[in-house]
């Protein structure tokens, strides 16, 4: 039996839609709420969110709302103990 081109074109992007879907619901095991965010090879200075998931960093945005392990929303400056 053989699949016309449309068919496997439709195939493909429902596959696409369904892993962008999975990767969308994992969670983080760390979110920081309104950080103050500096990071000058990408010329950002701003208060953000960032993820972290099994200690890296995955994403950084203005406003993040996927779940999360631990949460923890900054107020003022970051602790020492979370600086290198």
């Amino acid at each position: 039996m053989k699949i016309s081109t449309g068919i496997k074109k439709l195939i493909f992007l429902g596959l696409l839609a369904i892993c962008t879907l999975m990767g969308q619901s994992q969670s983080y095991d760390l979110l920081i709420k309104n950080g103050h965010v500096i990071d000058p090879k990408n010329n950002l200075d701003a208060i953000m969110d960032v993820a972290v998931r099994d200690g890296k960093i995955i994403e950084v945005a203005k406003s993040i709302n996927k779940p999360a392990t631990k949460n923890h929303r900054c107020h003022g400056s970051i602790p020492d103990s979370w600086t290198d």
